[in-house]
């Protein structure tokens, strides 16, 4: 069996051959940005928020939100990974390989749920715009007929 240090070594080797850095609680240990300047996907720790649209919604889950649940999930694959690696003859293994199938599955369908409700804003906005310039027409086609101008 292999030594804790042998391990981290691993743990390490195989989060740079991923490119991936771990971040600390930034409540305990200052915000990432008080550290290195950026945070774990180079955002800085700060909110994110929207600009209160329905695009700027989409927006959001398209460019923070998805690409930053697939990174997480990345993360929490190599390092569970290098885990069952060093596991490897231990019965613990087999449970926790099942354990990243299944963590990988609840990754992908948040995932698919984010595509789904970013493309679902940007719907209803579509529908809202065409909404309102078919009352606009319609009401300037009124407002011609009643004035006498049909033609």
């Amino acid at each position: 069996m292999s030594s804790w240090k042998e391990f981290e070594r691993l743990h390490q080797q195989a989060l740079e051959e991923q490119g991936i850095r771990t971040q600390l609680n930034s409540a305990t240990h200052g915000s990432s940005s008080e550290r290195d300047g950026a945070g774990p996907q180079g955002g800085g720790d700060e909110l994110v928020v929207g600009d209160g649209t329905l695009v700027g919604g989409a927006r959001l889950i398209n460019d923070s939100l998805l690409g930053d649940t697939k990174k997480a999930g990345s993360t929490a694959d190599v390092q569970s990974s290098v885990t069952v690696q060093y596991l490897a003859d231990w019965e613990t293994a087999i449970g926790l390989g099942a354990a990243i199938v299944s963590w990988k599955k609840k990754v992908e369908d948040l995932a698919i749920r984010l595509i789904w409700e970013a493309e679902s804003l940007e719907l209803a906005n579509e529908n809202f715009t065409f909404t309102n310039d078919d009352i606009t027409l319609q009401l300037r086609v009124r407002e011609r007929l009643l004035n006498g101008d049909a033609g």
